[in-house]
């Protein structure tokens, strides 16, 4: 039987590695945002992305529903764990 060689995988996870992948997220939703300004498009308020690995096959859903209302108590950690919230 082949034996898979041992892979130790190494993530930068450093506040500035954190940062700068904030940034390019950042950017890139400016670009997007930029895009449909230019062909008279609203703005996705949610973008979904799957990719199927075997099938090489990036697919992308989007939303335009209102998914959360301004309210000055909450923060962005609020948004991806709703459940937390008291």
């Amino acid at each position: 039987m082949n034996k898979l060689p041992e892979i130790n995988f190494k993530y930068d996870v450093s506040s500035e590695r954190q940062d700068a992948v904030l940034d390019v997220g950042i950017n890139d939703l400016k670009k997007i945002k930029k895009k449909c300004e230019e062909f008279g498009r609203d703005m996705p308020t949610e973008m979904k992305l799957y990719y199927n690995v075997s099938g090489k096959k990036l697919q992308v859903k989007y939303g335009y529903d209102l998914v959360v209302t301004h309210d000055d108590e909450l923060v962005p950690a609020d948004l991806f764990y709703p459940g937390l919230r008291k």
